[in-house]
């Protein structure tokens, strides 16, 4: 690799953590430039859930909502390449569950609803 896409890569990284409640997490890392992730806990009825989302590359899209009655439930999202759009939805008393998804190449959609 060149030392300019290192260099590149490094001041394009941000990695952020945010505690939405006590026992929820939300965990995302963008390494790449144009990259989009939202995470959407909303209602006061998650709780013991994790969203943990990852984008390697460029111009990539992640959003994940866990809202309404989910408990102990995860959202794992991993996009490499670019043009990527991944969406995961845990709602309506969800429960013990899990999304993981992946996706490696250049232009791909991917959606979950449970």
């Amino acid at each position: 690799m060149k030392i300019s896409f290192l260099i590149a890569a490094s001041l394009a990284l941000a990695i952020s953590s945010v505690d939405s409640a006590d026992n929820n997490f939300l965990t995302q890392n963008q390494i790449g430039i144009g990259n989009t992730a939202n995470a959407d806990k909303s209602g006061s009825d998650v709780s013991n859930s994790q969203i943990a989302q990852t984008q390697i590359g460029l111009n990539n899209t992640t959003n994940a909502l866990q809202s309404n009655i989910v408990f102990n439930s995860t959202v794992n999202q991993n996009l490499t390449s670019e043009n990527n759009d991944m969406d995961a939805e845990q709602i309506d008393g969800a429960g013990d569950i899990r999304i993981i998804q992946a996706q490696v190449g250049s232009t791909k959609l991917a959606s979950i609803q449970q």
